[in-house]
């Protein structure tokens, strides 16, 4: 009992030792943040209670993924201290990977961790170490003995296991609660100091700001900014310079801890230093050590200076310099990016300062000035003495610029001259009094001529400058014009200095000038003219107000920099939607230079299109971990858009880009959707301002192009004029004007300019035109993109690239009462680059276009049809006048056609029947000059042939004038030599050129203006023939160089029996001639002046070329044929027998169609010729009644009278050859003998 009771007292002392050791292990834990001295204790904990042989504690490597030791017992943790375990590996890693404790029984080492395997180990219990969860490493024991772990010994090893666990985790905790704390304070006492120095500099800043707006005085507002900009970036020394930007150079300064010798030789060498670079770029100079950049000169004045840090400034308002600020450090100083931002500040309050006290001084002087005039008007409402205003005049201008000469001239129309009334200045004395000038000479004679004011600023580079003073450099002339606008004289004012003439310098002698004219004109004006002052100081102030508050750009890039005082930014931008591209456009931007961006963001891009399409505002902490993040200003970690509303409308966002994170607080986002809420306001006051003054300029340009379109009829010229001023108005890269005509088929392009140069362009059928013109004519529509690489895809065709593609386009059809007449495009290279306004502007000019172009266009036709009615007039006339000829000469003809085929056919019977020489050369003398009576009758019935239809053949023409050139040559060489005259044919005539007509008529036709020619050459000169294609038709010129033709004789020379050569000349050559082209649808025409020569101009339609085979030929009948011949007139019947009975055929004649029609019914003949007038029954009716009863018979007319615009009526009764008196034997063998059903009618 004793024994069990002391074994249960052993067990409970060893128990109690147990918790001790556990309690002391929890206590170290709670107090001790020292992860190993935790450790420690628990290893000794675990071999004191369990007393294992070896003891390790394994901690894991998150980063390696690897169990490491970190210490044991029963074995050097230096032995084992390189050794890793990976989860799942022996016994120790899978109990970590497991999560639970894990007992091994070591029969096999190859289980065993390798670093144990030389030890005796039996027995392994691992237990991982755990805390919420989470397992940092596994405790490791092991028994050399085969005796298991009991149930306690694995309880306690897990109360030290968690008690681990507790500390690691404690450890961790502690370390980063220490580390984070630390970095507050530091933080704390960093934004502490940063807000101290930065109140110090806002309260810099607001002291130099009310210095500003109070004292316009150079001289102290400059020394104050020196002083208090210095303190707060640490300068020693400091100057400020004036500087004029056209000249660059300096103009005055103000400096602090330098010497008069450092500015002599900084002055003096003013283009050497880094300054005057700053003045060229406008950009800031942060030097840290001057000794360490390459200009020599800069040491040098440094070493003058005893400087070596150099930071200059520019001072810059609203775009233009001012001066610079320039910072001097005793040694190397480097600026941080805040200090920087400061340094610039200071420069833009400077120039502020100095921008200020110069319009406080050209106020000053335009008061000034306005109290000159208005002195100059009471002395006009006072004095009555013209004299006397104009030396009053002289002198007030002497009051406002001290020049070294001033002087008026009134023009004295009897004289032509300028006459002097008034001089002033310290040269009047060289200028006589009586000094007068021509108004055409010198600067005074230009501003007269021109009636404008004339302005030289280096006289001596100006060729209108008459060198009267050696002292004078620049000169101004001002026309003094009266209510009619007619100059009546000048005021000329004369300076010793270069461009002394500026803008208020000419607005005061300009007015100045008026007041005196209107003084000259009528002195009861002068009301009037104060009255004009007065608006002219009200349009002024108006202006300047508007110009300083609703200007957008302006208003945008003021706010943007106002804001920066407000909350802070790197990078801000304000944007502004444009619903044209459905994107916002960066209208302000304030920060670091963004390379790659285009200023345009779509909505629903990055924060700031998140921000407008959610319509609310986004904060991002930390950019890193939006997605929505777009790269902006290099740096950025913080981001915050607030949407622009005006009247629940978003028109924009507010961007702002910090490079801290969480930036941007609560008290931020107030400030800033107030700022947002004034912003709108003022946008929309300002963009309602922009559409008034656009909708006065669109009523400005409309007008102007109305009276365009009313000041001009004439279609090129008013395309001249309307396409100026819309490349006027719209600042393009290409603009094109195409005009539709619809009679033609074609788009023409009468002006089309890429970048100020015209491009020709070729007219295009509207029938198959392609590309966006194309379109909008036939779809009747206009087509507008703004960036045809994100919509080509859109649009309804390609466009046609001319020059290159265009990013920007806009075409609108130019339409009247639903017809297209043209189409106006205006494109440009750049995207973007239109506005919906521009687009609905140009359909409105195009309206208005659409008019003019429809006015000229019905003045056009108008003209048009007056010019083709006096030509059909002329036609008329012509032709009715020739038909009359016709109708007299075409019964004469017939008698005389009888007469003369008696006289020409007996002869040539008789000249073959005698042998006498004799009386062969008498008959032919007959038959010649019944050849020639039957000529004149031809020419008599050609007058009125222009309305016969006839049957044209193909003919080259160069056949019928080689042969006129033969048949000419007689009289052109021959008979030309034999009178002493020398006469040249040349021929420029084209191979294979065909026209439509007859080459007998056509060779008559040549012949007859080749002797013309002849006739009209006196001494020595040429005859020029040729003949060319043009279009389809041919053109002939027979030119020659004779005497010529009056022009009052030129519209006579077609008229028949009219000629120049006296009784040498019948007058029929050229009616014949006119005759004949009209007949082969051509036309002719006469270009002659005295003296010089005359051109007789042919055009005929073009013909085709003729094959080998295709002409009519003569073939010889050799089967005898019967032939009824019916004819009225006795002796033309005999001698048609006489002919054909010779000829081997067998004739029967009858002498009246009733006659023949009974012949005919009676016997059987192969053909049948018949006279057409005649007794009774006329020729068209014998011939239809035979063809009636015979379709094949072969029928022919003989007769007298013109017959050839019977055309048709001769094919539909199948005549097959017409004989026109009087005739040759060979031409009735002709039409005899012609093959029926060959398709022609044979004429003679």
């Amino acid at each position: 009992m004793e024994d069990l009771d002391f074994e249960r007292i052993k067990v409970l002392e060893r128990k109690v030792t147990q918790l001790s050791l556990l309690y002391s292990v929890a206590s170290s834990i709670g107090v001790s943040p020292d992860e190993r001295k935790v450790l420690e204790l628990v290893i000794d904990g675990i071999m004191d209670n369990l007393t294992p042989e070896i003891g390790i504690i394994f901690l894991f490597d998150e980063s390696k993924n690897e169990l490491f030791p970190y210490t044991s017992r029963g074995i050097k943790i230096d032995l084992i201290s390189e050794e890793r375990i990976k989860p799942g590996e022996y016994i120790s890693g899978k109990s970590f990977e497991r999560g639970e404790i894990l007992e091994s029984e070591i029969e096999d080492k190859e289980s065993l961790e390798p670093f144990l395997r030389r030890y005796p180990v039996k027995k392994v219990l691992c237990q991982p170490i755990k805390s919420h969860d989470k397992i940092f490493g596994v405790i490791h024991i092991s028994k050399f003995s085969s005796v298991s772990f009991t149930d306690e010994e694995k309880w306690i090893l897990t109360i030290f296991s968690n008690r681990a666990g507790i500390a690691i985790e404690s450890s961790k905790l502690y370390r980063e609660i220490e580390s984070w704390g630390k970095s507050l304070e530091k933080k704390v006492e960093e934004r502490t100091r940063e807000i101290q120095e930065h109140l110090e500099r806002i309260r810099a800043l607001e002291r130099i700001t009310l210095r500003i707006s109070s004292e316009m005085n150079l001289s102290k507002s400059l020394p104050f900014i020196g002083r208090e900009s210095s303190k707060i970036l640490g300068a020693e020394k400091w100057a400020i310079f004036v500087v004029d930007k056209k000249k660059e150079e300096i103009k005055r300064y103000f400096y602090s801890g330098l010497t008069e010798e450092y500015f002599k030789e900084l002055i003096e060498n003013w283009r050497k230093v880094e300054g005057a670079k700053v003045v060229l770029t406008q950009k800031p100079i942060f030097i840290e050590d001057i000794y360490n950049i390459e200009n020599p000169f800069a040491k040098k004045i440094a070493e003058i200076g005893n400087y070596r840090g150099l930071n200059i400034i520019p001072c810059n308002y609203r775009g233009e310099l001012f001066g610079l600020v320039v910072y001097y450090h005793n040694s190397p100083k480097s600026y941080s990016e805040q200090e920087r931002e400061i340094a610039i500040a200071f420069g833009e309050l400077t120039a502020l300062a100095i921008a200020n006290s110069s319009l406080f001084e050209k106020q000053r002087k335009t008061i000034k000035q306005l109290k000159t005039i208005t002195n100059l008007g009471k002395t006009i409402t006072l004095s009555i003495d013209i004299n006397q205003i104009y030396e009053k005049t002289v002198d007030l201008l002497q009051k406002i610029g001290n020049y070294p000469f001033v002087f008026i001239l009134i023009f004295d129309s009897s004289s032509n001259k300028l006459i002097q009334v008034a001089k002033g200045g310290w040269l009047k004395e060289k200028v006589p009094k009586s000094y007068s000038q021509s108004p055409d000479k010198g600067i005074i004679g230009r501003a007269f001529k021109t009636g404008k004011i004339y302005v030289s600023g280096d006289v001596k580079k100006d060729p209108y400058y008459l060198p009267y003073f050696s002292e004078v450099n620049s000169e101004i002339a001002v026309p003094i014009k009266n209510k009619k606008g007619n100059v009546i004289g000048i005021i000329d004012v004369q300076s010793e200095n270069l461009n002394a003439f500026g803008k208020e310098e000419i607005e005061t002698i300009s007015t100045l000038a008026l007041q005196l004219s209107i003084m000259i004109e009528n002195a009861e004006l002068y009301n009037d003219l104060i009255e004009r002052i007065k608006e002219i100081s009200t349009f002024y102030n108006i202006s300047k107000e508007l110009s300083g508050i609703l200007d957008l750009e302006e208003l945008l890039n003021r706010m943007i920099v106002n804001l920066k005082t407000l909350v802070p930014f790197k990078s801000g931008g304000i944007l502004l939607y444009n619903p044209q591209i459905n994107a916002l456009e960066v209208k302000a931007y304030l920060g670091p230079k963004l390379d790659e961006f285009k200023g345009v963001i779509e909505v629903g891009e990055g924060i700031t299109g998140n921000c407008f399409l959610l319509k609310e505002p986004i904060v991002v902490p930390d950019v890193r971990k939006d997605s929505r993040y777009i790269a902006g200003a290099p740096g950025t970690l913080s981001e915050i858009a607030v949407p622009l509303k005006f009247k629940d409308e978003i028109i924009g966002v507010l961007n702002l880009e910090s490079p801290t994170i969480n930036a941007y607080t609560e008290e931020h986002l107030r400030i800033l959707e107030s700022f947002a809420s004034l912003t709108s306001i003022a946008i929309r006051n300002a963009t309602l301002y922009e559409e008034i003054k656009r909708r006065f300029e669109e009523m400005r340009i409309l007008n102007e192009i109305s009276n365009v379109s009313i000041s001009t009829l004439d279609l090129k010229k008013l395309y001249r004029i309307l396409s100026k001023k819309i490349m006027e108005i719209f600042n393009v890269d290409t603009y094109y004007l195409a005009v539709c005509d619809y009679g033609k088929d074609e788009i023409t392009f009468p002006f089309f300019f890429d970048r100020g140069k015209p491009i020709k362009m070729k007219p295009i059928k509207i029938s198959q035109s392609k590309g966006l013109t194309g379109w909008i004519i036939n779809n009747k529509k206009p087509i507008m993109f703004n960036d045809y690489d994100r919509e080509k895809d859109s649009l309804p065709v390609s466009p046609l690239v001319i020059i290159k593609p265009s990013q920007s386009y806009i075409g609108v059809p130019v339409m009247s009462k639903g017809k297209v007449l043209g189409v106006i495009s205006i494109q440009s290279y750049k995207k973007n680059a239109f506005s919906q306004w521009q687009f609905d502007f140009l359909k409105t000019v195009a309206n208005q276009i659409a008019l003019s172009l429809e006015n000229a266009k019905l003045f056009g036709d108008v003209k048009e049809a007056l010019r083709k009615l006096k030509e059909s007039q002329k036609k008329i006339i012509e032709t009715e006048k020739m038909r009359a000829l016709g109708i007299v000469s075409a019964g004469i003809a017939h008698q005389f056609n009888n007469i003369l085929s008696a006289i020409l056919a007996r002869a040539q019977l008789l000249s073959k029947k005698v042998d006498d020489p004799e009386i062969k050369k008498n008959l032919e003398i007959i038959e010649k000059a019944s050849l020639g009576g039957a000529e004149i009758v031809r020419r008599l019935l050609g007058f009125s042939r222009a309305e016969e239809k006839v049957t044209l053949e193909n003919v080259e023409v160069k056949k019928p004038i080689e042969e006129a050139i033969q048949l000419t040559e007689m009289k052109w060489k021959n008979e030309a030599q034999a009178m002493g005259k020398r006469v040249e044919i040349i021929k420029e005539i084209e191979e294979g050129v065909y026209v439509k007509g007859n080459s007998s008529e056509l060779r008559e036709v040549f012949v007859n203006l080749i002797l013309n020619s002849v006739e009209a050459i006196e001494k020595e000169g040429f005859i020029k023939i040729s003949s060319f294609p043009k279009g389809n038709r041919v053109l002939i010129e027979i030119e020659d160089n004779g005497k010529g033709i009056p022009e009052s004789d030129i519209d006579k020379v077609f008229d028949p029996f009219y000629t120049t050569k006296g009784v040498s000349g019948t007058g029929l050559g050229l009616s014949f001639a006119y005759g004949v082209i009209k007949k082969f649808k051509g036309e002719i025409k006469i270009e002659s002046k005295v003296g010089r020569g005359t051109k007789v101009s042919i055009s005929l339609p073009m013909g085709r070329m003729v094959k080998e085979g295709e002409e009519w030929k003569l073939k010889e009948e050799k089967i005898p044929m019967n032939i009824l011949v019916i004819e009225d007139e006795e002796h033309v019947i005999d001698l048609i027998e006489e002919i054909l009975r010779v000829n081997g055929y067998n004739v029967s004649i009858a002498r009246t169609g009733v006659e023949g029609l009974s012949k005919f019914e009676k016997e059987s003949f192969d053909i049948v010729i018949t006279d057409i007038g005649m007794p009774g029954i006329s020729g068209w009716e014998v011939a239809e009644r035979i063809r009636e009863k015979d379709k094949n018979i072969k029928i022919g007319f003989i007769t007298g009278w013109n017959i050839k615009g019977e055309g048709e009526r001769l094919k539909r009764l199948g005549i097959d050859f017409v004989i026109i008196k009087p005739f040759k034997i060979e031409d009735l063998l002709k039409g005899v003998s012609a093959k029926r059903g060959e398709g022609e009618i044979f004429i003679n």
